[in-house]
């Protein structure tokens, strides 16, 4: 069992930051997507990537895993991948978690983790 003591603030801002790395991901498949389609009839194209872009889309089961990967780095710099972001928040030996390559929380004795991003 961790010893980190995680309080409802720090999950909220880990929540913040899951919605923060899916609106950068998605902003960046849209903008792709939309590239692609210049010169077409834009704005067909943008109500079928609309409908196609549902939450509930079977588009998201394709998704890699691996794409959503959570990793932490220890104070030796060593990285380890995490399946949850609350799994990484209790990792005792955490110094640093990112989410999609960024980094988002530091460990900052005495405070806590630290909100980066």
């Amino acid at each position: 069992m961790s010893k980190r003591q995680i309080e409802d603030n720090v999950t909220e801002l880990a929540e913040l930051a899951i919605g923060n790395a899916f609106y950068r991901a998605f902003s960046q498949i849209a903008a792709n997507f939309q590239a692609i389609g210049e010169g077409l009839n834009e704005d067909r194209l943008a109500e079928r990537l609309s409908t196609m872009s549902s939450l509930y889309s079977s588009l998201w089961d394709d998704l890699a895993p691996e794409a959503l990967q959570i990793s932490v780095t220890d104070a030796q710099g060593q990285r380890n991948v995490k399946n949850t972001l609350l799994d990484a928040l209790h990792d005792d030996d955490a110094v640093s978690i990112e989410l999609l390559g960024k980094e988002i929380f530091q460990w900052k004795p005495p405070i806590g983790w630290y909100f980066v991003g």
